[in-house]
């Protein structure tokens, strides 16, 4: 022909035609009996159509061999794309074994030996102490007092220590460094404390694995606070701070339950197989946020990062936390319960503490009035403990209880708008992150004449060694998101460092949210106000040290990093349990010119 164009022949044809049906699996390769009768056109056929042919026996079977039930997994948890796995089972999801419930038992009992241990040592009045005792003995006489922060701290470490042995009539608290009359005496009013704190240091080991963060990761980010000499410290005394990252992590885990839940909801209800056991558990996990984070709020306003963080991934549904928002429904809900939980931990506090007390002059007089007679408040100071019953109230009274809601919460306002710090106590807030001053909490001497001379100190100071991990790996994080965002363009970020930025960025929001009240509102603080927000600050850091790509490096530098916060919780430790040293021992462990 012309132009040299050559005619296909037959042969050619079927030449082609036959590599193309050896290029694509035939149906009697993949389908049963039934299928071996297709045309040979079926041959060619796209992938979809091979799929199709796929008897539901045969694609159960497949699907349930090793190799393509280890797939999903291998795609999940922490490296993965934040798509929930093939299983929607609720309690699955996080890859929860028996060897995590063991994990958590251990990690139970050393925080329980690190804050239990000498817990009546000193057997004095320590710090803040000198306040709290008070509000424990005001409590349990039922007379009302006054605090710049809620009143729900109160109530748990006054009955818990009550129910420990403490009597509130034999201590008056009258001066820093006064002696407890019995060391049984400063050991139930302190094992409230070292109860809460025991009990956050496990749970944060769950927080991280529900952040599907592997057992390495978790391990190290538990043992951050396993290991903190500020948490330890603030959980061997009568204050309140160990509550406050309990209720923190409380809430903030069962939120990420919560959401689980939900797309575990939402995955069977788009199969068909919704249960009523997952409508239950996202309404008992969404109600068990609200009421953790309502009772954080009530214990101090500092945690409020805590619920307007969780608030906020549910209204605008943050991956991979949570694909799509919350229902408007579900939204109302959680903010009414946090609400609600927030007013009933007053409502006890009125309930409790009916009589005149230490706080009348803060109240208006209406206030005032629904107060206790003064006869009855003398009573209370006695040695018999008046019981509510017999002490009836005043009539008096014209307030409800959401008029002394009101006006007790309007006065705390008023107080935390005047409180701005001292610099001789306190220190700003970017000094936190560096540990860069601590405070003196207690200090007692040998006797005079004693050689060698010593000295046992509670110094509250983060452990040196934990912020130092904390910080390098919240920079490393900054670095590597910034570098993420200013080369999206060029270069495809994978999926799994997607997913680690994504969750860590997040947290690192509940960081700065949890700062914000220092940062603008006071210009010193004290260091335990740092607590809540190094919660989010230790988790963070635990997500950037899950990225590390290869499981060897991460098993091992989690072994070093926890060995090396042991060494130093071990070489600081006198001044977590007022060990007597010479001041040549002390002085070595002063790192820093502002830790005295």
């Amino acid at each position: 022909m012309a132009g040299g164009a050559k005619t296909p022949t037959a042969n050619s044809v079927r030449q082609r035609r036959g590599r193309k049906a050896n290029a694509s699996p035939s149906a009697s390769q993949v389908t049963s009996s039934e299928s071996s009768a297709a045309t040979p056109a079926a041959g060619a056929t796209s992938s979809k159509a091979v799929t199709a042919a796929v008897s539901p026996e045969v694609a159960a079977a497949v699907a349930a061999t090793p190799q393509a039930a280890a797939a999903p997994a291998k795609r999940g948890g922490a490296r993965g794309s934040g798509v929930p796995p093939v299983t929607t089972d609720l309690f699955s999801l996080a890859g929860i074994t028996w060897a995590d419930t063991g994990i958590t038992v251990l990690l139970a009992v050393a925080a329980g030996i690190l804050r239990i241990s000498r817990l009546s040592s000193p057997n004095a009045v320590v710090y803040d102490e000198y306040h709290y005792g008070k509000f424990l003995n005001w409590t349990l006489t039922h007379r009302f007092f006054f605090d710049v922060n809620p009143p729900l701290s109160k109530l748990v470490l006054s009955g818990i220590a009550y129910l420990a042995g403490y009597d509130p009539a034999a201590f008056a608290y009258g001066n820093i460094g006064e002696e407890y009359p019995t060391a049984a005496m400063a050991w139930a009013a302190r094992l409230p404390s070292a109860i809460f704190g025991t009990l956050a240091v496990p749970l944060l080991y769950r927080v991280c694995r529900q952040l599907r963060l592997s057992r390495a990761a978790s391990t190290l980010g538990a043992s951050f606070g396993l290991f903190d000499t500020l948490s330890v410290v603030q959980s061997r005394l009568i204050m309140p701070e160990a509550l406050l990252v309990f209720l923190c992590e409380a809430s903030f885990y069962c939120a990420l339950v919560f959401w689980d839940a939900k797309r575990v909801a939402a995955a069977r209800k788009k199969a068909g197989t919704l249960r009523a056991l997952d409508v239950a558990h996202v309404v008992i996990y969404m109600g068990l946020t609200a009421t953790w984070a309502g009772l954080a709020l009530a214990t101090r306003w500092t945690s409020f990062a805590t619920p307007m963080l969780i608030l906020a991934v549910s209204a605008f549904g943050v991956p991979p936390f949570l694909p799509a928002p919350v229902s408007v429904w579900e939204l109302l809900s959680l903010f009414v319960v946090l609400v609600v939980a927030y007013f009933m931990s007053f409502g006890a506090f009125f309930e409790v503490v009916p009589l005149s007390g230490e706080g009348n002059a803060f109240m208006s007089a209406d206030f005032q009035q629904c107060l206790m007679s003064a006869t009855a408040a003398a009573d209370a100071a006695t040695s018999r403990l008046v019981s509510l019953e017999e002490s009836p109230a005043n009539a008096s009274c014209s307030l409800s209880t959401w008029a002394k809601f009101v006006e007790l919460n309007r006065l705390i306002s008023e107080y935390s708008k005047g409180v701005r710090g001292d610099a001789s106590n306190g220190s700003p807030w970017y000094q936190w992150l560096v540990n860069y001053r601590g405070t003196l909490y207690y200090r007692t001497t040998s006797p005079a004449g004693e050689e060698p001379a010593t000295a046992g100190i509670i110094y509250a100071l983060l452990n040196p060694a934990m912020i130092v991990i904390v910080d390098v790996l919240l920079l490393a994080f900054v670095a590597v998101l910034f570098y993420a965002v200013r080369y999206r363009y060029c270069r495809a970020t994978p999926v799994w460092l997607n997913d680690g930025l994504r969750r860590a960025s997040v947290l690192f929001l509940g960081w700065a949210g949890s700062m914000l009240p220092t940062m603008i509102f006071y210009r010193y603080g004290q260091l335990y106000q740092f607590l809540p927000g190094l919660f989010f600050a230790q988790a963070t850091a635990a997500v950037v040290f899950d990225i590390l790509p290869v499981r060897s490096v991460k098993v091992l530098a989690a072994v070093v990093g926890v060995a090396g916060m042991a060494a130093a919780y071990a070489y600081w430790s006198p001044w977590v349990y007022a060990l007597p040293l010479s001041q040549e021992q002390h002085d070595a462990r002063q790192w820093l010119p502002l830790w005295k």
